[in-house]
């Protein structure tokens, strides 16, 4: 069940994929890459905030670190590639 702040949270993480899709179908020379690469991370850590919630880490930016706590609820977590 999915309580209301991780619904928040999803709502959250679409706005930063419609940020992403609106950029992508731009031309490669007015996409902003700096925002494209800002709001994929965001968008990875708040689809992972409601995974990592039950962990007692502090704030955490580290997507790589992030994905780690999160492969211990569902093996889909494990073919995700960070890129780092």
């Amino acid at each position: 069940m999915i309580t209301e702040n991780v619904r928040r949270w999803l709502i959250k993480a679409i706005g930063d994929w419609k940020a992403i899709e609106h950029e992508m179908k731009l031309t490669q020379e007015e996409v902003a890459t700096g925002a494209v690469c800002f709001h994929c991370q965001q968008f990875m850590e708040k689809v992972c905030l409601p995974y990592t919630q039950k962990a007692d880490f502090g704030k955490a930016h580290n997507l790589e670190f992030l994905l780690e706590l999160c492969k211990g609820y569902g093996p889909d977590f494990g073919e995700i590639d960070p890129g780092i």
